[in-house]
């Protein structure tokens, strides 16, 4: 009897705990993942993993969460699938990171272990077979034929100036940049293969019209294109091309300057140069201009062997020049006087400097400029007077005819009356002197001009003209169409 009310009472105390299971209530949710663990590809990309929840709670969400910056995206609109994507791994180690699932009253909140493969071997090699002053070539080798990877090259100051300082930043301005040339009713997938931006297999790839004064960088990376979606699937992989200015020696210049009004007489004589050489004038109003005293400095120096070059390399490559040409062309071999007429009353510089090429390449600054400063004097008054006829005159179009008194130089304006400000003859002057770009004429002229409004009146502004300013007062004649 004893031993069964112990049966009895077993039973009872049994039979109270049936909600109760390993600990935890049985009507409390449990979270159940299919895996603890999920391993990823180097490469990344999409996955996803598989949950069920034991004692659900109606319209209760999971909520899913990690605090790597590299697993992204992490959705769980699907009941019982949590989706993320996970970027590429750019590093040789082995990385790991954790998914944490959550629901609303479960006592255990299971941690899922995302472990991605390490990038042990270079996917991509870039391999620079050439590079000269104006050209660079270079062959992109992936690790797979199948592999989709772009390959780019830009100036190395656009990474700075674009705020890019890492490989997703790099990626995102890529992308957006494709995007803007992408055209209505194509989708990026299509745009990049269309455009050979999409490259697989083995590549050869030549860029042209490069300054040797700038360092660039050719970049490369895998790409995963589906649609519009875009996704790197490899590191960024570069090679840095450096500044290509050949070394500069002094070269030193006798330069004596002879200057009559705006009539500038230099000699200039090189001392242990047996080369070509430039000699180049710069106004006080240019933005070269180097105020007297001034160091002209390295960044100045690099400023005007690139400016040279860019003259040398469009007469050597569109022109067909070859080196000597080029040389020959715009610039001065031994003992020579310059006879040139500059705008009066102005200071300038005159800058002499060596130039050279190497192998019949693109010719190059090969020294610091030599500078020497003078001030250009002023422009006597003129007597010349003019003549004006304006005949066959029609709705839109006129003919005109100028006929000055001597040979003396002078330039024409026509423009719309009231354009012209109210003043003095003198203030007029002025006012076209600065708007409007002088034609530089001497003897008579004859011009028909058409294109006119009907029924607005014109004004033809004559004045004598020379070395930048102007010689005589302001010759007015009005006409109505």
């Amino acid at each position: 009897m004893k031993t069964l009310f112990l049966l009895c009472a077993l039973l009872c105390v049994v039979g109270c705990r049936e909600d109760v299971v390993n600990g935890t209530p049985n009507n409390t949710p449990v979270i159940c993942p299919v895996q603890d663990t999920i391993d990823v590809a180097k490469e990344g990309g999409s996955y996803s993993l598989k949950y069920s929840i034991s004692n659900p709670m109606v319209g209760a969400p999971l909520v899913a969460d990690s605090e790597a910056t590299w697993i992204t995206d992490i959705d769980t609109a699907t009941e019982g699938v949590v989706c993320f994507n996970v970027a590429c791994n750019d590093s040789p180690d082995v990385r790991e990171a954790v998914i944490t699932l959550r629901y609303p009253s479960a006592a255990v909140f299971p941690e899922i272990v995302v472990r991605q493969a390490a990038t042990n071997e270079a996917a991509l090699v870039i391999d620079v077979t050439n590079v000269d002053y104006a050209e660079c070539t270079a062959e992109i080798t992936p690790e797979s034929a199948e592999m989709s990877y772009i390959v780019m090259m830009a100036d190395k100051s656009y990474f700075a100036d674009s705020y890019i300082s890492d490989s997703e930043t790099l990626v995102a301005a890529d992308e957006t940049y494709f995007r803007t040339l992408m055209y209505d009713g194509i989708t990026l997938e299509e745009f990049l293969a269309q455009s050979n931006i999409a490259r697989q297999g083995d590549t050869t790839q030549r860029w042209e019209d490069l300054s040797p004064a700038k360092e660039y960088v050719i970049y490369s990376y895998g790409i995963d294109v589906e649609g519009d979606s875009y996704r790197r699937t490899t590191p960024v992989y570069y090679a840095v091309i450096t500044s290509r200015l050949p070394e500069r020696h002094a070269v030193e210049f006798t330069m004596t300057v002879t200057a009559e009004g705006p009539e500038v007489c230099v000699d200039v004589v090189p001392e242990q140069w047996d080369g070509y050489y430039m000699v180049q004038f710069v106004e006080d109003t240019e933005a070269g201009f180097v105020a007297e005293g001034e160091p002209f400095g390295s960044e100045r120096e690099v400023a005007l062997a690139e400016s040279f070059f860019y003259v040398a390399d469009h007469l050597y490559y569109f022109n067909e020049l070859s080196a000597e040409e080029v040389m020959q062309q715009l610039g001065y071999r031994g003992e020579t006087t310059i006879e040139k007429t500059l705008n009066a009353n102005h200071k300038y510089m005159v800058m002499a400097y060596a130039i050279a090429s190497e192998g019949g390449n693109v010719p190059m600054v090969v020294s610091p400029p030599v500078i020497e400063y003078f001030t250009t004097g002023g422009v006597e008054a003129s007597t010349m007077t003019f003549e004006v006829d304006i005949y066959n005159i029609r709705p839109r179009s006129v003919d005109i005819r100028i006929m000055p008194s001597t040979d003396e130089q002078y330039t024409a304006v026509v423009m719309y009356a009231s354009n012209l400000p109210e003043g003095s003859p003198a203030e007029q002057l002025d006012y076209i002197c600065n708007t409007y770009a002088p034609l530089e004429l001497s003897g008579n002229y004859e011009e028909h001009i058409d294109q006119l409004p009907p029924d607005t009146e014109f004004v033809l502004a004559i004045y004598g003209y020379y070395a930048g300013v102007p010689t005589t007062e302001l010759n007015i004649s009005l006409h109505y169409r």
